[in-house]
């Protein structure tokens, strides 16, 4: 009776569906040449996999579990630059392809070099047979950088900073770094078609630690801190000053503003960069206090003091001191600017807001705590399309520092807890200083700044206020101990936006970037903007849309965040398409890219 049973189970279980398979090549970019060695990857889209995860029924009772899905295949290309993945399970997949020898990672899909590609499904038993993907070679920035006798600088750190946009502002990162030898050359390599900014530091043993040579890539932000790199020097009163070497940008200033962009072509190479760093030191200054403990009246000692810059910068260099058994604390190598500055040590921080000018910045008092008590409620209005109320609990709310820059301390309690059945939530030990409020749910992607709010597709944050404070416009600060709750409350039917993007000659476009930029004075509002990328069949749909009016904008090729800048978007103005997005409805539009 048991192996009768067992046959009767087994019988009825569905089919397993018949493998996918997938074939294609890998060429150079601009030609049919193939390129044998390259490496393929196709990775199963997660949103694919928590959908199927969301779909499964439950095995019977006494029936195993089902077999976790393959999320991951690779293979090489052959000497012909082809290549075949199969036994492939139905799904949703991305594809690429990378190789070693100066060439910019590949996805199917992608418009540009350095864009970003597009998913694609895979039926029951499909085979695509017509893959191509397109690889980019990098290009290079060479010269030489000379002191100001116009002698060979040898040991310098030159690095080729790329522009990028942050939080809606623009800003540079860090693609390479190299040290020149000595005769003063450098080659900077592997580095992606694009636009990029070059910079020098005088040779020291601090900067020549900070080469950093990295495969080439097509997204790529980083960032470095150190120490200031001081000397003395007597004035001819007799007077002696410290002094720091700031980074010098080509073609021979200290000012980022100044400076002359490199557009970098495939396969290209800028030589004959010459710098001359002929900019002098600038003479810094001293931040000098104590670091106390409010609570009991007494100095802290041994906490780590930090003057943080208040700019965004890729090269940071961050003045430091430890409070002695006194608390108090002399921080040197200061150049003149707006700061940050933390304290903390012993369960205890805090924070000084500063600005540093011609002179020392004495008698700074750090009051550093264990944190303060923040509390508030979420409230959901209206009902979700899907049914329902929405699950308050699943939600949580986190804090970033405002700005968020490199060598900030955290912004408060790395675990939130969920809030109650009601909405209603605590935040314990949160430190005194100015913060974005981000909300999301489990499992859900990084929140941010220009995005804080990662909730169901059909959620949006309507308000968030703290007291008499708009946070959404405004940022929370959080002085001190406070009797007034940050109160957040979501929409539960947001709009959205469907459509296609198509090219002058009505055919669809996938992997094209579509941005939803508000009207009006809601422009300064970084959370109102979103941004999708159209499918392989040039279709897209924009949700989680707050009511109000909005310009669509489809770009074949443009920056990160730079929709945001209303100077890049000013000459697209009249190429926008308006559309009036109301609580609970769909629009449908199609729109026609802009072109490079």
């Amino acid at each position: 009776m048991i192996y009768l049973a067992l046959i009767a189970l087994l019988s009825a279980q569905p089919p397993s569906p018949a493998p996918a398979a997938i074939e294609g090549v890998v060429v150079k970019t601009g030609t049919r040449e193939p390129l044998a060695g390259a490496r393929i990857q196709l990775e199963r889209e997660r949103a694919d996999l928590l959908r199927r995860d969301q779909n499964e029924t439950p095995p019977p009772p006494g029936a195993p579990p089902p077999p976790i899905p393959e999320f991951h295949f690779s293979t090489t290309t052959g000497p012909d630059g082809r290549f075949a993945l199969e036994k492939l399970p139905p799904g949703e997949y991305r594809l690429y392809a990378t190789r070693t020898g100066g060439y910019v990672p590949g996805e199917y899909g992608q418009r540009t070099p350095t864009g970003r590609g597009v998913s694609f499904q895979m039926g029951p038993g499909e085979k695509k047979t017509d893959i191509v993907l397109s690889l980019t070679p990098t290009g290079s920035i060479s010269g030489r950088v000379y002191d100001r006798d116009g002698e060979p600088a040898g040991k310098a750190t030159v690095q080729a900073l790329r522009p990028y946009y942050r939080d809606g502002r623009r800003a540079l990162t860090i693609v390479q770094s190299v040290a020149t030898n000595d005769r003063g050359e450098y080659r900077l390599f592997w580095l992606p078609p694009g636009r990029y900014y070059v910079t020098v530091k005088p040779g020291d043993e601090l900067n020549t630690r900070q080469v950093r040579i990295t495969d080439p890539a097509r997204f790529v932000t980083f960032e470095q801190a150190t120490a200031p790199l001081m000397r003395s020097r007597t004035l001819p009163t007799g007077e002696v000053i410290e002094e720091t070497q700031v980074a010098v940008y080509y073609p021979g200033t200290t000012d980022v503003s100044g400076a002359s962009p490199i557009d970098l072509r495939s396969g290209g190479s800028a030589d004959g960069i010459d710098i001359a760093v002929a900019a002098g030191p600038i003479r810094t200054r001293h931040i000098r206090g104590v670091v106390t403990d409010p609570a009991i009246g007494r100095p802290v000692v041994q906490a780590q003091v930090l003057a943080v810059p208040r700019t965004f910068d890729p090269s940071f260099v961050i003045p430091s001191d430890q409070s002695r058994p006194d608390g108090s604390f002399d921080i040197a190598g200061v150049a003149p600017g707006s700061y940050v500055l933390f304290a903390g040590g012993r369960g205890l921080t805090g924070a000084v807001p500063l600005q540093v000018g011609d002179a020392n910045v004495d008698n700074v008092v750090i009051a550093a705590t264990t944190g303060f008590q923040v509390s508030g409620r979420i409230v959901v209005e209206g009902q979700p399309r899907t049914g329902g109320g929405g699950n308050l609990t699943s939600l949580r709310v986190f804090l970033q520092r405002d700005p968020d820059i490199l060598g900030m301390p955290s912004g408060g309690p790395e675990f939130s807890p969920p809030p109650a059945a009601d909405g209603s939530f605590v935040m314990q030990g949160v430190p005194a200083g100015d913060f974005h409020v981000t909300l999301s749910a489990p499992g859900a992607m990084q929140a941010s700044p220009t995005r804080p709010t990662v909730l169901p597709d059909d959620m949006y944050v309507k308000s968030m206020r703290f007291g008499n404070t708009d946070v959404l416009d405004n940022g929370l600060r959080v002085p001190g101990s406070s009797r007034d709750q940050l109160e957040i409350v979501i929409g539960a039917n947001a709009g959205r936006i469907n459509g296609t993007v198509v090219n002058g000659s009505r055919d669809p476009l996938p992997g094209v970037t579509i941005v939803a930029v508000p009207d009006g004075g809601d422009r300064s509002r970084s959370y109102r903007y979103k941004q999708v990328a159209s499918d392989a069949s040039g279709r897209f749909r924009i949700q989680g849309l707050a009511p109000g009016n909005y310009s669509l904008f489809a770009f074949e090729d443009i920056e990160e965040g730079a929709w945001q800048d209303p100077e890049v978007i000013r000459p697209y103005e009249t190429r926008g398409t308006s559309v009036r997005v109301r609580d609970g409805n769909d629009e449908n539009v199609q729109l026609t890219v802009i072109g490079r």
